[in-house]
């Protein structure tokens, strides 16, 4: 299977691919969880692959435009709306008899939730602007950042959908929580991986490398905030910086600065050495994070919401605020 080795790795998830070889040739929904970068759209396509349906279709909900969603996902017919000078099959027709990968389900708004299920009871739907019924064949398999249970909890995902999804699901843990073994069998498997593309796609003369011992504790003992994915361009820049040592050694595995650079003094004392008084000060610091939010998150604000742990509607009300502060009234 397509990146069972290795992603499928480690403490608290061995149990994963026998889930997957479970539920694969099935035509019913699966959903994946886990944290940003765990490797959810790679976990779909191993799923895809192993159920030999064609062709898989990822759509990341996110990145829809907010007005155009429904269109996008159903299609639309041609004058449905100002701008639509032809007809769309939109991405459940284009997944035909294969898979629809809905990653980041979670940031749906609630009237498309509601219109979702309503394609998934009667496997029909209808194009925006059009009368015509469609047949949907399509096999769902949808990631989100929460468990179900908590985004219901939240408000912030239907309950019915909740349960016309659930059938199946798979919780990925943490790069974090995987253990060493795990990190440095990813890191090799990666390595293989990157070298390889790079002599086949790119005809590059690439040695073989390997880590020290040095290299892989390093890797080992990094909390890994952006976990697999993060893990993955760890590896490239590495590549980068070794091809000539032939191997790589810890001084080139590089981390970005994750965390908040704070002067190490007390907070009273912070506070104490600003005129803001402590509201102020409170809200000074809510808009770095919001900023430092949308900047990780490229403005993208469904997904800068789940980076802070607030429900969307909190972080919009927060943001509002945040831009009413920044352009006061003349």
């Amino acid at each position: 299977m397509e990146n069972g080795n290795g992603l499928i790795k480690g403490t608290g998830i061995t149990n994963i691919l026998n889930i997957v070889e479970q539920c694969a040739p099935f035509p019913y929904p699966v959903v994946i969880i886990g944290e940003t970068g765990v490797g959810k759209n790679r976990l779909a396509r191993a799923i895809h692959n192993y159920s030999k349906r064609d062709p898989y279709v990822h759509c990341i909900i996110a990145s829809l435009n907010p007005n155009l969603v429904e269109a996008e996902l159903f299609g639309h017919a041609k004058g449905s709306f100002t701008g639509a000078v032809t007809s769309e099959a939109g991405f459940f027709r284009q997944a035909g008899k294969g898979t629809l990968f809905l990653d980041e389900l979670d940031s749906l708004e609630d009237y498309v939730q509601r219109r979702l299920l309503g394609v998934l009871d009667t496997g029909v739907m209808y194009p925006v602007g059009s009368t015509k019924p469609v047949d949907v064949s399509c096999r769902i398999i949808a990631a989100v950042h929460k468990p179900l249970d908590n985004l219901v909890h939240d408000s912030s995902f239907r309950s019915d959908l909740r349960y016309r999804l659930g059938c199946v699901e798979i919780e990925i843990p943490p790069l974090r929580n995987r253990g060493y073994e795990a990190i440095a069998e990813l890191a090799n498997y990666f390595l293989v991986e990157q070298i390889n593309q790079l002599r086949t796609t790119h005809q590059m003369t690439i040695p073989d490398l390997s880590y020290t011992d040095a290299a892989l504790q390093k890797l080992g003992s990094y909390s890994w905030p952006g976990n697999v994915r993060q893990l993955e361009m760890v590896v490239k820049s590495a590549i980068v910086r070794s091809v000539k040592e032939g191997e790589i050694d810890s001084d080139a595995i590089k981390f970005p600065n994750d965390h908040f650079d704070f002067e190490d003094i007390s907070a009273i004392d912070r506070l104490s050495r600003t005129s803001l008084g402590l509201h102020g000060y409170l809200q000074k610091v809510e808009s770095e994070l919001i900023e430092a939010a949308l900047e990780q998150s490229n403005g993208n604000r469904s997904r800068a919401a789940q980076l802070l742990g607030v429900n969307r509607t909190a972080f919009f009300k927060k943001l509002t605020k945040f831009k009413k502060r920044e352009c006061p009234k003349p």
